[in-house]
């Protein structure tokens, strides 16, 4: 994977403990400039990502978000150049 979008918050960093991955492989830099919004982070995340050309094309990146009343999304998308 080329990176990990996930929302923000203490989540991110207990998964990353949990999964044993890599914290460079997680994005959380827009926390401290927009903080958590929710379901909308995983893409504010990317759209930061591409737009700072930080993503490698035709590489996968796993976006995972959390919803307010516990829910939980993910989904694996390819990245491609404009």
């Amino acid at each position: 994977m080329e990176a990990r979008v996930p929302v923000g918050g203490p989540v991110p960093r207990r998964l990353r403990e949990d999964m044993g991955a890599d914290p460079e492989k997680f994005f959380l830099d827009n926390v401290p400039r927009y903080s958590h919004s929710c379901t909308s982070d995983i893409f504010v995340n990317y759209t930061t990502l591409r737009d700072e050309d930080r993503l490698v094309d035709g590489r996968n990146c796993v976006l995972v978000s959390v919803g307010l009343g516990a829910t939980f999304g993910a989904m694996v998308i390819s990245h491609r150049k404009r």
